[in-house]
């Protein structure tokens, strides 16, 4: 009987655990070690969180490296008791050597034969970039050429906590313009402190020194260091373009505002260098063929994938019809970049529309 008393035991303490973790935040934050790896060089992913529980993930349990996708599965522990206290959790992975290339790091959490939690991508980075706006590239503005990315300051040890993060541009530092931000979980974004309790020193050409305060144990402090080059004579090399896919379209082809507007279309990078990931989709709705800002906004993106040189690639968007269009006949279009925060060889051909035979939407109030 005490056996069979156990085993239900431990049955409802996994239980309870699995059901604790599906409600934690997820995925968990993911910073890289160095900030701009170069080809064939190892490359450390620090996994970190703060769960409402003590029942926190332990261990990475499998990686697995799929052409540029990064897998990695954080392991599960069986609680039996978990204590409602806020407790913050780390584990490193260490891979490599990498190839040049950017990769999509996704993490889930459970066992080797069941997850808790899914896959879900947590960060992107670039090993020997060279992109434009890319972390390690020489990019003119307003597009950074050095992205940090949020760095978690950690809740133990001696403060200030400070780290030496290799940006390798080169050139001079009197052409750099450096942006420093702290960010606060429950808080948002400051510069509140700057200079006091977080700052940056030691800016040299390949590297700038980073210090900031501890993190308290209910909360994340995190800080991100951005550098613009501002004498910038790097040519421009990549270069948006529309892309005709087979079968792209609209559906449905009369809508009301809060329906859903499905898009079928596509991209090419007709450049001779990478897109990097986080550029820009506008889209609009045009009375005519001519798709400008001063159409009808209807929805706006951020990439989380980049474009090779050459590249074409067939997309799909889905997103709720706004309020803000009459009733009436439109074009459905879109403007790639439409900040221009990415130097291109060609500024002229960002825009797209789904403008053949029977494309034509109709919005009902």
């Amino acid at each position: 009987m005490r056996k069979t008393g156990l085993l239900a035991l431990v049955i409802l303490g996994l239980s309870a655990a699995c059901g604790l973790a599906q409600t934690e935040p997820w995925p968990p934050d993911v910073s890289v070690s160095p900030q701009n790896p170069s080809p064939g060089s190892m490359v450390t992913l620090t996994l970190s969180d703060t769960w409402s529980t003590d029942c926190v993930p332990r261990g990475i349990i499998a990686t697995d490296i799929r052409d540029h996708s990064i897998y990695i599965t954080v392991g599960q522990v069986m609680y039996l008791v978990c204590n409602p206290k806020a407790t913050f959790w780390q584990e490193e992975c260490v891979l490599g050597p990498l190839a040049a290339g950017c990769y999509d790091v996704y993490v889930a959490h459970g066992t080797a034969s069941q997850l808790v939690r899914p896959f879900a991508k947590a960060t992107t980075f670039c090993v020997g970039s060279t992109v434009p706006g890319g972390t390690g590239g020489s990019a003119c503005f307003p597009r950074p050429a050095y992205d940090s990315g949020w760095i978690d300051m950690p809740k133990t040890g001696t403060a200030p906590y400070t780290t030496t993060l290799a940006h390798n541009l080169g050139g001079n530092v009197d052409d750099y313009v450096v942006d420093l931000q702290r960010r606060e979980s429950g808080r948002g974004v400051t510069n509140l402190g700057l200079g006091s309790t977080f700052f940056y020193s030691e800016l040299t050409a390949q590297s700038i020194k980073l210090s900031g305060p501890l993190s308290p144990k209910d909360t994340t402090i995190s800080l991100r260091v951005r550098i613009w080059v501002y004498n910038c004579d790097r040519p421009c090399l990549v270069d948006f373009a529309p892309y005709e896919r087979p079968g792209q379209g609209v559906s449905p082809s009369t809508i009301r505002a809060g329906q859903t507007l499905n898009l079928k279309f596509g991209v090419a990078n007709n450049g001779t260098e990478a897109i990097a990931p986080g550029w820009r989709l506008q889209y609009f709705a045009s009375s005519d063929t001519k798709i400008q800002p001063s159409d009808y906004l209807l929805y706006e993106t951020t990439a989380d994938f980049g474009i090779n040189a050459g590249q074409q690639l067939a997309l799909q968007e889905a997103f709720a019809f706004p309020s803000t269009v009459p009733a009436g006949q439109y074009y459905v279009g879109w403007i790639f970049d439409p900040l221009n925060e990415v130097c291109e060889s060609n500024e002229t051909n960002n825009t797209g529309c789904l403008c053949g035979t029977g494309d034509r939407l109709t919005v009902q109030r």
